[in-house]
């Protein structure tokens, strides 16, 4: 076996062998909470702590590849959900698709999502921080879209994608911890509450007119 041949299988190993870490700790986190410590991941990876953060370089790297695996997951929800929404043409429901895409997401993985949150509240952590700002930046290309379709302008989209995802985390945070409420009239209530604002002054029907009127590039026709 060539020296590139041995470098390339030994790379591979440690890929997969990081990969079984972070599995086992996001395994941890699951079954444990999001309190659990880096003793108890590295435990559960059969290594000692120490080795844990050589994987990762330290404690920074290991949040941030469990933060990456939180964004990938929460990302294809909101993808999937969005192509749905958009399929069917009406806006508000697009609205609705995205904050019920970070509820289905908090909801099917609950403890990884308050250690990502919990740990950039109690940290300052980048990686962490980057969860918030990443999704925002998701929410507001979708908000963006569907400006275009409708007419409006569409500078807003940044900050409207901002404001939903800081009121969709703050009661996606109220609701897990175990709030009276339904998920669907959680997501209900702050849809109409987005809605409100992305709709301004005109009304859904002129709204859903209007994008049966656009055109092949996505300009109103007259």
């Amino acid at each position: 076996m060539r020296a590139d041949e041995r470098r390339e299988t030994v790379h591979a190993r440690r890929l997969a062998r990081r990969r079984e870490l972070l599995t086992a700790a996001m395994d941890v986190i699951r079954q444990g909470g999001a309190d659990a410590t880096m003793e108890e991941m590295a435990s559960a990876g059969g290594i000692s702590k120490p080795i844990l953060y050589r994987h990762f370089t330290d404690r920074d790297g290991l949040v941030s590849a469990i933060t990456e695996f939180a964004l990938g997951e929460l990302g294809r929800i909101l993808d999937r959900r969005l192509r749905e929404a958009i399929s069917g043409g009406n806006w508000r429901d697009t609205v609705r698709a995205t904050i019920d895409a970070f509820f289905e997401y908090i909801e099917r993985d609950p403890e990884l999502y308050r250690f990502v949150v919990d740990h950039d509240a109690r940290q300052g952590s980048q990686a962490t921080h980057a969860f918030s700002e990443r999704v925002a930046l998701h929410v507001a290309a979708a908000i963006e879209q569907g400006l275009k379709r409708f007419g409006p302008d569409t500078a807003q989209a940044e900050v409207w994608g901002r404001a939903i995802v800081g009121m969709v985390q703050s009661t996606g945070d109220w609701w897990i911890a175990g709030a009276p409420i339904s998920r669907a009239d959680a997501v209900e209530s702050l849809t109409n509450l987005a809605w409100a604002g992305i709709r301004g002054p005109h009304n859904d029907a002129d709204l859903v007119l209007r994008s049966s009127q656009q055109d092949g590039n996505g300009t109103a026709t007259r």
